[in-house]
């Protein structure tokens, strides 16, 4: 009984069956650019979606990725924010929207999922406004900002 009040007081000294080993098989390779970095990866209609963080003189890219041959086509440059450009982080998709997060801005960005027009800049809370990985779960967007806490947003605020 004792044993019962102590792990309920601290959930963290609770023992866990250790996670399920999973199998994987490599299909392939594509080689990549040594000046981009892969933030935000994304497979989505049979296409490979790449958010590309860069630095300083580089504008950060949303590419598409052949999943065959590895070509790479722009499909646009991420947008400046207050004159400063931005790094690119996570990206997903939810209807007909994609959502781009940035690293250190304090801002995402959400195109058009047909012609990748910028539909809007939405300035991220105070406590998110470090983005690092997106993903969607139902009608939300799932939100790591480099902590061990995982943040649902209202895909319309990103609150």
């Amino acid at each position: 009984m004792l044993s019962l009040l102590v792990a309920l007081m601290n959930p963290l000294s609770v023992c866990v069956a250790p996670p399920a080993e999973l199998s994987y098989e490599l299909q392939g390779s594509v080689r990549r650019s040594s000046v981009a970095f892969t933030e935000g990866f994304l497979f989505d209609e049979g296409v490979l979606l790449e958010s590309a963080g860069r630095y300083k003189d580089q504008p950060v890219t949303l590419n598409s990725i052949h999943p065959k041959t590895g070509k790479v086509k722009v499909l646009r440059a991420a947008p400046e924010w207050q004159g400063q450009r931005v790094f690119g982080e996570g990206l997903a998709r939810l209807g007909d929207r994609y959502y781009q997060l940035t690293y250190d801005s304090g801002v995402a960005f959400i195109y058009d999922a047909k012609s990748w027009s910028l539909l809007k800049a939405i300035r991220m809370v105070p406590e998110l406004h470090e983005g690092w990985g997106l993903a969607r779960s139902g009608e939300q967007l799932v939100m790591s900002n480099g902590t061990p806490e995982l943040h649902f947003l209202d895909p319309s605020s990103l609150k």
